[in-house]
């Protein structure tokens, strides 16, 4: 019984101490995700909370609309592939080679022209710079390295 009393001390310490660290550092987004989330009974945020969380524009001065490929939706994926995709509940999928759109479809009540929260884009862009980062590492560090 000791045991026990001593972990859940020590766990509510950690918690009061993450909780007072993040609010002295202002970085209380965890609060929010939680507040929207676990507290509310739903395990994680999803795409369409787009007004509970905050929000940046990427400004761009001159932007530029992807190049669309000759073969722009000329393939369909297999079913085997849309049952996956939509199994997962993905809402658009998009496919660019090189620097051309190739591929894109959208489910539900998405399209082009659609706003949501970017988790999956945004795990995407850190995988490919993680990629370049180990690339530039290995490239000056590692002897006689090729690229990956």
């Amino acid at each position: 019984m000791k045991i026990i009393k001593k972990i859940i001390i020590v766990l509510a310490l950690i918690i009061v101490a993450s909780e007072l660290l993040m609010v002295v550092t202002g970085k209380t987004f965890l609060n929010k995700v939680f507040a929207n989330t676990i507290f509310v009974g739903k395990l994680s945020p999803d795409i369409d909370e787009l007004d509970q969380f905050e929000k940046r524009e990427v400004k761009n001065n001159k932007p530029e609309p992807w190049f669309v490929s000759e073969q722009y939706n000329k393939t369909e994926l297999p079913d085997t592939t849309i049952k996956r995709i939509e199994g997962l509940q993905t809402v658009a999928f998009l496919v660019i080679k090189n620097d051309s759109l190739l591929y894109e479809k959208y489910w539900e009540k998405y399209n082009k022209e659609s706003f949501s929260n970017s988790f999956s884009m945004a795990k995407s862009i850190t995988e490919i710079l993680i990629g370049v980062a180990l690339d530039i590492i290995c490239l000056f560090f590692i002897p006689n390295h090729a690229k990956f």
